[in-house]
């Protein structure tokens, strides 16, 4: 499941969209999935504190998303109105003005409803590392024009501009290699001959290209091998994957053998 604690760009805040709030959509829950929802808000602010819990659970996030979009109305009134009308705040302490996770519950049941959030959120942004950081939350998803855009960040960025949002352009390089977004290898090869440190960049650049020896080469760096076995999956190599894993001599095979059982089981269940 995709990380629910949100992700944090310094100097970057997502605007949340505005809409008059329906404290009857939380209601309609019936008492199980309002009882899962109450479970995960008490974790994620324990003792009615605003900040995030460190510790929330994964079961609680887990069991609102196998409730599937029965849970979505909810959320989506959580995510514009927040807790306050909901009857899910159960403290004398103001309900939290912000609820970044009910857009991050919402991203994995339902992405092309948390698409349209996003797209939203851009109407009201004239920041541009804001705005990038909502395309990359997009790219994430699979947007293509969110990838296209990354992209050309990526590609456009100046060495101080790489700097100063050097949190931004690494969660970028991570999405266009999990998305295997082709297109963006030339931004990719620019920020290397730049020289912008991110020890990930060769695997990304090799998975782009194609280039299998210099993944094979990378598989045996102890910083980069569980990286590289799970590029090759995205690659749809395994046939790769299963050299290494019958490879004596590979120093990280029973990694492999455990990449190739993970990847045979979500294979099964699709």
């Amino acid at each position: 499941m995709h990380m629910l604690v949100p992700l944090l760009i310094a100097g970057v805040v997502l605007a949340s969209e505005a809409s008059a709030s329906d404290p009857s959509t939380c209601a309609t829950l019936d008492a199980e999935a309002r009882s899962v929802l109450q479970t995960f808000v008490e974790r994620y602010y324990p003792e009615g504190s605003e900040g995030e819990c460190a510790s929330t659970s994964m079961y609680a996030a887990q069991a609102i998303i196998d409730r599937g979009e029965s849970m979505l109305p909810c959320l989506l009134d959580v995510h514009r109105n927040g807790l306050g009308k909901t009857g899910l705040w159960l403290h004398s302490t103001p309900a939290p003005a912000t609820t970044p996770w009910a857009l991050e519950l919402i991203k994995t049941i339902a992405p092309e409803t948390a698409k349209d959030l996003y797209r939203g959120q851009l109407r009201s942004l004239d920041n541009p590392l804001e705005e990038a950081a909502v395309w990359l939350e997009l790219a994430r998803l699979g947007d293509p024009e969110g990838l296209r855009q990354i992209t050309s960040f990526l590609r456009l960025q100046s060495k101080a501009d790489q700097t100063r949002a050097r949190p931004l352009v690494n969660n970028m390089l991570d999405a266009v290699a999990v998305q295997h977004y082709r297109p963006a290898l030339p931004g990719l090869e620019k920020l290397r001959a730049e020289g912008y440190v991110n020890p990930l960049l060769p695997v990304f650049i090799a998975q782009l290209k194609g280039d299998v020896e210099s993944l094979k080469e990378l598989a045996a760096e102890p910083g980069l091998a569980g990286r590289v076995l799970r590029t090759l999956v995205v690659m749809d190599r395994l046939d790769v994957l299963q050299s290494l894993a019958d490879d004596p001599y590979y120093r990280y095979r029973k990694s492999a053998r455990e990449t190739l059982t993970r990847e045979s089981a979500t294979a099964k269940t699709e």
